[in-house]
């Protein structure tokens, strides 16, 4: 059969090579092993491929007649058919994974041995497209690659601690996952069910959003508050209520606030005020975990129940803030506008994908027919349903106020101390200007909530909904988070003190830019993912030298032994790393023995620096 391989890719080596580097790198390849589980058939045939491309190179006619050969095109080679699994394992150590995967198909008549070694092969492959894709930052297809090995392995009921292996890839990588496939539902529409799924997995195992459940994802429960976070802006609203009515059910805290805040985004947007009072039920049953004042006075407002929305103010966190919102506008006032510009457009649309992009409007969810039916019904049971007796009522004094015709909101505070809380009679009167004339309809047998439509049926609730200020924003905002920890901008994952075993995997990286920088190709577009200045700048300075010289460097790396991790702070830290391997200096095509070395073994103190989570090399010095 015929195998798209030549001598020299066999080899892994340039058709420069001398014969005394030819000979020094097939000893090399034959004391180097691709995988552990390999049988010894499989190594033994490459053993084979080895020795025939070393021969023919190693022979100077032959090299001729096959250097003439290449030149007409020919770049295959004819094998036997017993050395098949050995041109595989020869593909898959030059990362050639998908050549694999095309050649390893099945054949009529395999035995076990045959059959077992093509496997494992096939399932390397794919694990070697799958770390390609993460590397690369494309996580949903390398979840795809990891699981198509895994796939193979467990239907052939073989390599079980390969199979951990892959298992331990998988979780490590599904919070990357779920949010790249949520993130392309657009482009790839199938990818929200795989995404959804993966996140109801993450969910069981950890037995909920704040439960104390491994996932094996590496995320500790305040990181993973935070995935959560960054997911929801990518799913519809309906989507997240679905989620989260379920999670709530475990019960959840967490669940039931973002449950609450998604039957309030469906509640306005589709006109629906049934599940704004669901939500505001949610509120009230939270207040002894969470103050949850603010969202319910909010819910309140939403519902016409005016009297509730302005005693629920009053207990949160942000009463002072939002009193003094505007100089001359009243409490109810502020409490609109902060309801439409503030908490729907800035803290609830922002989190949901069909919301994101559109802007909420009082006056137009005040005005559908359908609410104002709702609302009115409501009106006729009892509007207090959810108040505690012990929320302050206002007492109201006669009126002695005008509407002001200017709904223009004049510039905001420029410093505004927080404001003692005076006696209740004394501040309602001052407070309370515009509830004043809502209120006094209860002299025609009217509730507060006739009072707002009494006041949208007249034009008036355009002065409750203020327009947002054109030239300046207000000074005293409320910074809320969504829930307890949450932060608004959210990171997928906080920083982790660098451990030995991250500091060989960065060591290691660097090794691998090394040879591709310094090696034939002069790549030094690998050093960006690994060095800063100064030593970014040194080492593409070497490389240009190199190939203004015709010459370069073919590093193997032998081993790579972690001698101390000293972390300074929490993005910096210092390691300190015994390196043993091979440097073949090549020039003008043949190996310089005098400035080459085998089994060469150094120490090097290496500073290192953690940008966006990730670890470069700043700079490293040689131990004499």
């Amino acid at each position: 059969m015929r195998i798209s391989l030549d001598h020299y890719r066999i080899l892994g080596v340039t058709p420069q090579a001398s014969t005394p580097y030819l000979e020094q790198v097939y000893q090399s390849l034959l004391g180097w092993v691709p995988h552990r589980e390999f049988s010894e058939v499989a190594l033994a045939a490459r053993r084979r491929l080895l020795e025939r491309s070393l021969q023919v190179l190693s022979n100077p006619e032959l090299r001729t007649e096959y250097d003439h050969t290449l030149a007409e095109g020919e770049t295959t080679l004819e094998i036997e058919n017993a050395d098949r699994i050995g041109a595989l394992v020869i593909l898959y150590s030059l990362g050639e994974y998908k050549a694999v995967l095309e050649l390893s198909q099945p054949e009529p008549e395999e035995d076990d041995l045959t059959r077992s070694d093509r496997i494992l092969v096939r399932a390397l492959s794919h694990q070697g497209i799958g770390l390609a894709h993460w590397q690369e930052g494309n996580f949903a297809e390398a979840g795809d690659a990891l699981e198509l090995a895994q796939e193979e392995l467990m239907q052939a009921g073989l390599f079980l601690h390969l199979r951990g292996e892959l298992q331990a890839y998988l979780f490590k990588l599904r919070p990357d996952r779920v949010l790249h496939l949520l993130s392309t539902t657009e482009e790839h529409p199938g990818r929200l069910s795989q995404g959804l799924t993966l996140l109801k997995e993450m969910l069981n195992e950890r037995g909920g959003i704040e439960g104390n459940g491994n996932d094996y994802s590496g995320l500790n429960t305040e990181q993973f508050l935070h995935f959560i976070q960054q997911i929801r802006q990518y799913l519809t609203a309906s989507t997240q209520e679905q989620i989260f009515a379920e999670e709530a059910k475990r019960p959840s805290l967490v669940a039931s606030f973002l449950h609450a805040y998604c039957l309030v985004a469906i509640g306005f947007a589709e006109f629906r005020p049934d599940y704004i009072r669901r939500a505001k039920g949610i509120f009230i049953k939270l207040r002894p975990n969470q103050n949850v004042y603010l969202e319910s006075s909010l819910c309140s407002l939403l519902l016409g129940q005016i009297e509730e929305a302005l005693s629920e103010i009053i207990l949160s966190k942000e009463y002072d803030t939002i009193l003094h919102l505007a100089p001359d506008s009243d409490l109810l006032g502020n409490l609109c506008w902060y309801c439409e510009h503030r908490w729907l457009e800035k803290e609830v649309y922002p989190h949901f994908a069909d919301l994101s992009s559109k802007l909420p409007s009082l006056k137009a969810y005040f005005a559908e027919e359908q609410v104002e039916t709702y609302l009115e019904e409501l009106l006729t049971k009892n509007t207090s349903e959810w108040v505690p007796s012990s929320l302050p009522r206002p007492t109201i004094p006669p009126p002695t106020w005008k509407i002001p015709l200017d709904t223009t909101p004049p510039p905001p505070l420029k410093e505004q101390p927080p404001m003692e809380k005076p006696p209740t009679k004394a501040r309602r009167r001052s407070v309370f200007p515009k509830l004043l004339l809502i209120l006094s309809l209860s002299l025609l047998g009217l509730s507060a909530g006739a009072g707002l439509w009494f006041l949208k049926k007249r034009g008036i609730l355009d002065r409750l909904s203020l327009p947002t200020l054109a030239s300046q924003e207000p000074v005293l905002l409320i910074q809320r988070p969504l829930f307890a920890s949450f932060s608004q901008v959210a990171l997928l994952r906080v920083p982790e003190e660098l451990d030995k075993a991250q500091a060989a995997q960065i060591i290691t990286q660097w090794q691998n830019a090394k040879s591709v920088a310094m090696g034939e190709k002069y790549d030094v577009k690998a050093l960006d993912s690994i060095l800063l200045e100064p030593s970014l700048s040194e080492w593409r300075q070497r490389s240009e030298q190199n190939k203004a010289e015709q010459s370069y460097l073919v590093y193997t790396t032998k081993g790579i032994e972690i001698k101390s991790v000293t972390p300074e702070d929490k993005d910096r830290a210092t390691v300190v790393a015994v390196i043993s391997e091979d440097r073949d200096f090549i020039y003008q095509g043949e190996r310089v023995a005098d400035y080459s070395r085998s089994g060469a073994q150094y120490e090097v103190t290496y500073k290192l620096q953690r940008q966006k989570d990730n670890w470069f090399i700043q700079t490293m010095v040689v131990k004499d």
